[in-house]
């Protein structure tokens, strides 16, 4: 069982810490992302997020979900800006 999905049972949920993020919006918000010419929705719970009629605690295994790739949940749905090291690296790859 991956552990990042939330059983339908919510009484297990200590380890979410989503609910505290400043990043994200607030319980009921929802977050859209458009991927390969779709468009997806998560809902933001008390308790982590609900996603295509399942619960997960995590936006990354959502991410992986729709991608198929590991990514950053948070940058992912645009609630983070790409750590500056990774850009200046990229910026001296495409530099070469």
């Amino acid at each position: 069982m991956n552990r990042s999905r939330l059983p339908n049972d919510t009484s297990v949920l200590s380890v979410v810490r989503s609910r505290n993020d400043a990043r994200l919006p607030g319980v009921g918000g929802v977050l859209r992302r458009e991927y390969e010419g779709k468009v997806y929705e998560v809902r933001v719970l008390k308790e982590g997020f609900s996603f295509q009629g399942r619960r997960y605690t995590s936006l990354s295994t959502i991410a992986r979900d729709i991608t198929g790739t590991i990514w950053n949940g948070f940058l992912f749905f645009g609630l983070a800006k790409y750590p500056a090291k990774a850009v200046k690296r990229d910026q001296k790859k495409k530099a070469s």
